[in-house]
């Protein structure tokens, strides 16, 4: 597998963008003091942005600038996705994985955002789905997620901020006076 192609998978795994998305990307679209990319419109009049982070910039940074296209051969076409499905097959097929699926790539880029403390609606953005129902096949609820939530919100031992209204009362037993 080529550099170029090594440059995609590592960025589509610190950015997530689909086969067809990063295939598509162009220079232009890369808006480098927002730390974005423009994608092509995926529905008429409705733009959408990949949101790169610090990894995705410098791998993008460090690039050959070959022709308009981001991920591009020699003569400056566009790989395409079906390039990209069958190089990402045979690297993992050659690294004896056997049940690793682009898919997956994704799956995990949810799950480290979701795990590492973003929220459902952000991760959702992240991915660029419709509504945040799509995302919450990659809510996968551990014992220790529900461990944290049942103590999210409890005071700590000698935390004087939870104090109960029992103890927040006046401690002299006369009326306040007006």
């Amino acid at each position: 597998m080529g550099p170029t192609i090594v440059f995609l998978r590592s960025s589509r795994i610190a950015s997530w963008t689909g086969a067809g998305e990063a295939c598509s990307l162009t220079w232009p679209a890369i808006l480098w003091r927002d730390g974005a990319a423009e994608l092509p419109d995926p529905k008429p009049g409705k733009k959408q942005y990949l949101v790169l982070s610090k990894k995705a910039q410098k791998i993008l940074k460090d690039l050959p600038r070959i022709g308009k296209y981001v991920f591009c051969w020699p003569d400056g076409r566009p790989f395409t996705a079906d390039y990209v499905t069958h190089a990402f097959h045979k690297t993992v097929v050659r690294a004896g994985i056997h049940d690793l699926r682009e898919h997956d790539l994704g799956h995990g880029f949810a799950i480290r955002r979701l795990r590492g403390g973003a929220n459902l609606v952000e991760v959702s953005g992240l991915l660029r789905h419709a509504s945040t129902r799509m995302s919450e096949r990659y809510l996968h609820v551990t014992r220790d997620d529900l461990r944290r939530a049942v103590e999210a919100g409890q005071p700590k031992p000698n935390d004087d901020s939870q104090e109960s209204s029992r103890d927040a009362t006046p401690a002299s037993s006369e009326a306040p006076t007006a």
